[in-house]
């Protein structure tokens, strides 16, 4: 599917789930089409629920699985290598983690008290389907206008997997990188 594609459908899923899981009967947007499953049965209540978590759940690991691998081919086109930009790409993802723990419950119980939940939920629903149209446009337009790359001139940096440069790195243990540049330097004699 391709790091990007896979990317932007994980965010789609993602917003869905929060649209499917709560809305509101009296909301009179596109979404009054779940509100009979909501109210009919205490069943059918518990399974949309069941329902809007697993598309919360598969769109959150669809979205953050490739952040790591279109972080590394953008720093790979840029002439970065692997080794060189793991520590910065972890701690990219680990600052917005942080924020996002720290400040998700003080805006999300803030907007619980000035709407109510379901609400809440519909509005974070299209916020993230907003952020998914926005990101899968630029991308489309940075991809669109970077210049053809006809397979001849690959970077050595694309070929080095976090692997690799953790083992050459500081990072690796002495043993390890040993084993490495033993296992290197055999498969270029051969």
């Amino acid at each position: 599917v391709g790091n990007i594609p896979a990317f932007c459908y994980g965010m789609f899923n993602l917003g869905l789930g929060y649209c499917v899981i709560a809305p509101s009967i009296n909301f009179k947007g596109p979404l009054s089409l779940f509100s009979f499953m909501h109210f009919s049965s205490r069943s059918s209540e518990i399974s949309v629920a069941l329902l809007g978590l697993l598309l919360i759940g598969f769109g959150a690991g669809t979205c953050l699985v490739p952040v790591n691998s279109l972080l590394l081919s953008e720093s790979a086109y840029k002439g970065i290598t692997a080794g060189e930009s793991a520590v910065t790409i972890s701690s990219i993802i680990n600052v917005g983690f942080t924020t996002g723990a720290a400040l998700g419950p003080i805006i999300g119980g803030a907007l619980v008290q000035k709407l109510d939940f379901q609400r809440a939920t519909v509005f974070f629903g299209f916020c993230i389907i907003g952020c998914a149209i926005v990101v899968t446009t630029i991308a489309a337009i940075t991809r669109y206008c970077r210049p053809v790359d006809d397979g001849s001139t690959i970077p050595e940096t694309m070929g080095e997997t976090m692997a690799e440069s953790l083992l050459t790195s500081n990072n690796g243990s002495s043993r390890q990188r040993e084993e490495y540049m033993e296992a290197e330097s055999s498969a270029q004699d051969s």
